[in-house]
Order: C-alpha cells, then sequence, then structure tokens
C-alpha cells in the first residue's frame, strides 16, 4: 500500500488536479502522506497546488446547480 502514497504524490508533480481513491476511505491518508512528501521533497511545488485548488474551484462553480426558489 506505500506505492499509493507515492502514486498520488507522482500524480500531483505530473499536474494531476485531483487523485481519487475510491477503494478504501482509510487509504486517503496514503494518497495525502504522499502528497506532503512530494511537497517536502520539492517535486510538487506549491503554486503547482495552488493552480490545481483555483482549477477545481472553477469547476466547481461551473457544475453547482442552479437554487431554485
Amino acid at each position: 500500500m506505500a506505492a499509493l502514497g507515492f502514486s498520488g504524490g507522482e500524480a500531483l508533480a505530473a499536474s494531476v488536479d485531483l487523485v481519487l481513491v475510491s477503494y478504501d476511505p482509510r487509504q486517503v491518508y496514503r494518497a495525502i502522506y504522499g502528497a506532503a512528501q512530494g511537497l517536502a521533497r520539492g517535486d510538487i511545488s506549491r503554486s503547482r497546488l495552488q493552480y490545481s485548488v483555483r482549477r477545481l474551484s472553477e469547476f466547481q462553480t461551473r457544475t453547482r446547480p442552479a437554487v431554485r426558489g
């Protein structure tokens, strides 16, 4: 399972905006740890993560259903 953390970090370093972990919710912590390690090593830049946050936020705004009164 250590590969999950490494893979998550590598995916983010390769400009993936979101890493999905669907088979076992407890494994999400390994992916987060891998991303944190990639950030600490300099494999992932803080600006790259900020860019991903902006892209995901914009996506959420575009896809949010309209509220009808």
